[in-house]
């Protein structure tokens, strides 16, 4: 019987190429401190796609949503419970650590889960921790936040944490990334050095490394 279950360097290899650990921060009175704060962990593909990150929702255990978008043709596969990120997807990339910028997106997103833990979304000091954070997440804070929490954007000194490159990279991580980032291709241009007057040359393997960055 065949193994269909993902490698977990895989999953985390094909994160790093097209993964997103995001915090969605809203304004909402009903709430004690005012604010709603969820954390999101989210993978968008063409539809075309979709049967994969059915395969990736089934790895991490079935939870989340799958949206498809017919008009636009994606599909998103995202996870917005708190329960499920700090016991499913936080463990998992503590395990199998990612390796681009998105290691300290990751980083960031954990630290605000864990403040999140200790109740700290729910008072107007912890809620100010959690958007200083934010503010080095991803591109930062929205234009409204902007406006609530000027002072934030003034004074903030978080650092977002650095790429992970310092560790032995898995060959299944490698496979994942340019599943999610690579290319073969073939480049034909025209060439008077050659009888039909046509060269061409193979690319086996590239990948977009500007979408992301070691350093």
């Amino acid at each position: 019987m065949t193994n269909n279950k993902l490698n977990p360097n895989w999953v985390t290899g094909f994160t790093d190429a097209e993964g997103c650990f995001m915090i969605n921060i809203t304004k909402r009175e009903t709430n004690k401190s005012g604010w709603q704060i969820r954390p999101c962990f989210q993978i968008k593909l063409h539809i075309k796609y979709k049967d994969l990150l059915l395969k990736i929702r089934s790895f991490f255990s079935e939870v989340g949503i799958i949206v498809t978008n017919y008009n636009y043709n994606f599909a998103v596969y995202a996870i917005h419970s708190l329960n499920d990120i700090r016991n499913i997807i936080i463990p998992h990339f503590k395990n199998y650590p990612l390796i681009s910028q998105k290691y300290g997106d990751f980083i960031i997103v954990n630290n605000i889960v864990e403040l999140m833990n200790k109740g700290e979304h729910l008072n107007k000091k912890g809620i100010i921790k959690i958007i200083t954070l934010k503010s080095v997440l991803n591109k930062g804070l929205s234009y409204n936040l902007k406006i609530y929490f000027p002072d934030i954007v003034k004074t903030n000194k978080v650092k977002k944490p650095n790429a992970n490159i310092f560790i032995n990279i898995d060959y299944n991580w490698i496979a994942g990334f340019f599943s999610g980032d690579g290319c073969f291709s073939i480049s034909i241009y025209k060439s008077d050095n050659h009888k039909i007057g046509y060269s061409n040359t193979a690319n086996y393997i590239y990948s977009t490394f500007k979408r992301w960055s070691f350093v």
